[in-house]
């Protein structure tokens, strides 16, 4: 499925460029800016590694350099090695761990980044403001606002960032650290768009491999469009467990048979009413959407869901509910990795490029990468559209107000073709096994996936009977967490898949 190969050259005399990274604390003043209100571990070390901006050996490629913000948590007893975290999105920091369990701390340092154009790595990606979406703009208008959007990232962002700003070069980036730590075989844990990297760098480098954790699996064999419309479906079907749930326990006006009209109904009652926030800015349907596909990565959350949409049938909306569950993944409510791995393909609304919010560069941050890696410049406009139609179509209870007609793909205006294929994974010998998991209802990867890739790895897989998007480590569920510590402490122990 395509003629991408995942053996790209990771040049020699780049690789002598690396250098260990300098690790300081945390709390040191040129850090501490990094977490904002957020309290820092008090053992926590900061630093950067530098890396080409393209690892590629063409004499007319750039000799600029990214510098990639870390941080460690050193090993509390005797070091065994280190432990990579890959974050999700794609697009989202990953400075601060989503975990922090001394179970693994003790034995192995854990060490979280800022992908390549992400959070305090520099460059960083760099785009315009988007206007609120009118809902009186024709599809000619609204196309027109996308491609000068893409044209401002160009100009903001730099044209030869841009090129080199995808998942090629975010899996040599993860070599890169593996060299700077001195060169000893990397253990790894991936989080939804992160597992595309590290499954990429299992193909790649395979003999530098000690272990890997891949949870909330991307599959490398779905185009993304592919990819994109598993998803919408996944986000549907979640949406109607979540209906179910209400039914069943009565906790809110939706039945599982009619949940899309009945939610659509408060979406309409939400319009009607004028509502703003404490900022003053309107409440629509559109921040009920957000609030609810947030929702949908936690069934620990549907409660909270549940309550607002009973206020809004009330004629009362619950506006502090409402806030918690939009503003989710700017807290420490949901996980920082539980983003989709490739997402909507136009960014949210902003205000202005000093004034977005994390969401907001999140939301940016997730264009630009998938672009990078799966944009078709030049592609055929109508079917472009006949396709954002289908993945809207796909996640009905999304699809407010319904058309017929949608926007093409913001990446069919991209300056360059993207770099990423799909393709079956070419699984060397050398690679030891690798560690799946998945949730059984998991609406961001669905988990055939993860099926998939196990296979195709020749892997166990750990099925976690449960909603949601993501969990090694988090405390959920101790059945995970104990197999996840047991694999990294001895990953040729590990045999067989199993059910949580």
């Amino acid at each position: 499925m395509g003629l991408f190969s995942p053996f790209s050259v990771f040049a020699g005399e780049r690789v002598a460029q690396i250098q260990p990274i300098v690790w300081q604390s945390c709390e040191e003043g040129k850090f501490n800016q990094w977490f904002g209100q957020e309290e820092i571990p008090e053992h926590m070390q900061c630093g950067y590694l530098e890396v080409p901006l393209s690892y590629g050996d063409d004499e007319n490629e750039t000799h600029e350099t990214v510098k990639i913000a870390a941080t460690r948590l050193p090993a509390i007893g005797n070091k065994r090695g280190s432990v990579l975290s890959i974050s999700g999105g794609p697009g989202l920091a990953g400075i601060r761990v989503p975990f922090e369990t001394a179970a693994l701390n003790e034995s192995y340092d854990i060490i979280g980044y800022d992908p390549r154009g992400v959070g305090q790595s520099r460059p960083k990606i760099s785009c315009p403001a988007t206007l609120d979406n009118d809902a009186d703009a024709n599809t000619a208008s609204l196309e027109k606002q996308n491609a000068q959007w893409v044209k401002g990232c160009i100009i903001n962002t730099r044209l030869n960032v841009l090129k080199h700003i995808g998942t090629d070069e975010a899996v040599n980036d993860v070599e890169a650290f593996r060299i700077a730590m001195g060169g000893d075989k990397l253990s790894i844990i991936a989080f939804s768009y992160g597992t595309q990297v590290a499954q990429i760098y299992a193909e790649r480098f395979p003999e530098q491999v000690s272990a890997m954790v891949l949870d909330g699996v991307v599959d490398l064999t779905d185009d993304a469009f592919t990819s994109d419309y598993k998803q919408a479906q996944s986000f549907q079907r979640s949406f109607e467990r979540f209906a179910a749930y209400c039914e069943q326990k009565r906790k809110c006006p939706l039945t599982k048979i009619n949940a899309t009209a009945q939610y659509h109904q408060l979406l309409e009652k939400v319009d009607g009413l004028s509502l703003s926030d404490g900022y003053g800015e309107a409440i629509s349907g559109d921040n009920i959407i957000r609030a609810t596909t947030n929702t949908l990565y936690a069934s620990e959350d549907w409660p909270k869901l549940a309550r607002l949409l009973r206020s809004i049938d009330s004629g009362k909306p619950d506006v502090k509910t409402l806030a918690i569950l939009e503003n989710m993944q700017d807290s420490e409510v949901i996980a920082p990795q539980n983003a989709p791995p490739r997402g909507h393909n136009r960014p949210l609304a902003a205000r202005g490029l000093a004034e977005k919010n994390n969401a907001e560069q999140e939301a940016d941050n997730l264009a630009v990468i998938a672009c990078a890696d799966s944009a078709t410049p030049g592609a055929d406009i109508k079917k472009s559209r006949l396709k954002e139609l289908a993945l809207a179509e796909a996640s009905a209870f999304s699809n407010y107000p319904a058309s017929k007609i949608r926007p093409r793909n913001i990446c069919d205006t991209w300056p360059f073709k993207g770099k990423i294929q799909p393709h079956t994974p070419a699984v060397s010998a050398e690679l030891p096994p690798l560690l799946f998991i998945a949730q059984k209802y998991d609406p961001a990867t669905p988990y055939a996936g993860a099926e998939a890739m196990a296979k195709a790895f020749n892997s166990p897989l750990i099925t976690v009977e449960g909603d949601g998007h993501t969990l090694a480590l988090s405390g959920l569920k101790l059945c995970v967490d104990d197999a996840v510590i047991d694999y990294f402490i001895d990953p040729k122990a590990f045999t067989g898949s199993k059910r949580c």
